[in-house]
């Protein structure tokens, strides 16, 4: 064999090797690049969802806050359902809930004070006594005064009623029910009869808030007893911060 001859040989050679390496390349790149069966619809989603975004920037920002009201919800949702089971008072859980409650109530309370929130401190008369019946939105109480029971109309002081048949169930619940009242103001007359806001307390408790925590009523804003309004505040307060 001739040195040319050799030459072409070696040449031919060379050009195989290359495109076999160039061909094995190719072949490479393809692999690396054909997407995962289970990856596919999502990368296109993506892609679809950053070219939304980029097109709609304002509509993007809002999506993303209602995604996290939402997340925030189903959370504070099994939150709220998890306390109040028997795994949730075994890791306490009912009782941050409870405090959570109370921290809303102390807040709108304090909220419904209004123009009013400087007035001086309103004084009390305070007696022992029991509600008798139950008339529309009104209460008849007896109460002991000097030894002798006397007969008075009272409403649940800074409470709107919204409900009457609700609320004279609710009032019949305490019926002959040893309780003490705080006469704060006189709101006006019904038959010539004074009509009393008034505070309702029962084991320490100003029942006139259940009427709110159940839906009966709302609390009046800006009333002319402000002072209540700091007091079943204050209630709350302390509830949020030493439990029940």
């Amino acid at each position: 064999m001739s040195d040319d001859q050799l030459d072409q040989r070696i040449a031919d050679l060379d050009k195989r090797l290359r495109r076999h390496k160039a061909e094995h390349h190719n072949l490479q790149k393809m692999i690396l690049k054909k997407p995962k069966p289970n990856d596919s619809g999502s990368s296109e989603l993506f892609d679809a969802y950053t070219q939304w975004r980029y097109e709609h920037p304002t509509a993007a920002r809002w999506s993303a806050r209602l995604s996290w009201m939402l997340l925030v919800a189903i959370l504070s949702a099994s939150f709220w359902s998890v306390s109040s089971s028997s795994v949730g008072r075994a890791l306490g859980l009912e009782s941050v809930k409870n405090r959570i409650v109370y921290t809303y109530y102390a807040g709108v309370w304090a909220a419904k004070v209004g123009d009013q929130a400087n007035l001086e401190v309103m004084k009390a008369e305070s007696y022992q006594g029991y509600i008798e019946r139950v008339v529309g939105d009104m209460m008849v109480v007896k109460i002991y005064s000097n030894g002798q029971q006397q007969r008075r109309i009272i409403k649940a002081a800074n409470v709107v009623v919204q409900n009457r048949g609700q609320f004279k169930q609710w009032a019949e619940g305490f019926k002959l029910k040893s309780v003490r009242l705080d006469f704060y103001l006189v709101l006006g007359q019904v038959g010539g009869r004074d009509v009393w806001a008034t505070v309702i307390w029962l084991n320490r408790e100003p029942i006139n808030v259940q009427l709110v925590e159940q839906d009966i009523g709302y609390p009046e804003v800006s009333p002319p007893t402000a002072v209540v309004n700091k007091l079943y505040s204050l209630y709350y307060w302390r509830k949020a911060i030493n439990g029940d």
